[in-house]
């Protein structure tokens, strides 16, 4: 499998479509940019770039110091997220609507309120 296959396979995994799709798609934006100077290849390359970004701040998202003190055995799983979501603004019901949106998971507003009070997390936000 030649290093570009790798790529594209990688990069169709992550999106969740095939190789051939992932090409098709790489033509379909070749033909919107009308550059004639980017080629499929290219697309699927600065693709695969995003993957890979994407993945670094998700492993940063997921590390959590400390575990926090949850009854909803759900709530382990999807605790960094809440937290963030939080700290970006999200409200309760607005974070349980992206989890079941995202992960097609059930955690009601009561739940993710009762876990951030319980944990006493605060929006503080870290000012870059």
């Amino acid at each position: 499998m030649s290093f570009f296959e790798q790529k594209k396979k990688k990069t169709a995994t992550f999106f969740k479509i095939s190789g051939d799709t992932l090409e098709r798609a790489a033509g379909r934006m070749k033909g919107y940019l009308k550059s004639k100077g980017i080629s499929v290849v290219d697309i699927i390359y600065s693709l695969q770039f995003l993957v890979e970004e994407i993945e670094k701040e998700q492993k940063k998202i997921t590390k959590v110091d400390f575990v926090y003190n949850f009854r909803d055995i759900k709530l382990q799983k999807y605790q960094a997220k809440i937290i963030e979501l939080f700290k970006q603004g999200y409200g309760a019901q607005r974070i349980a609507k992206f989890l079941y949106q995202t992960y097609k998971i059930k955690i009601s507003k009561s739940t993710i309120e009762n876990f951030l009070k319980k944990n006493n997390i605060t929006r503080n936000t870290i000012k870059s």
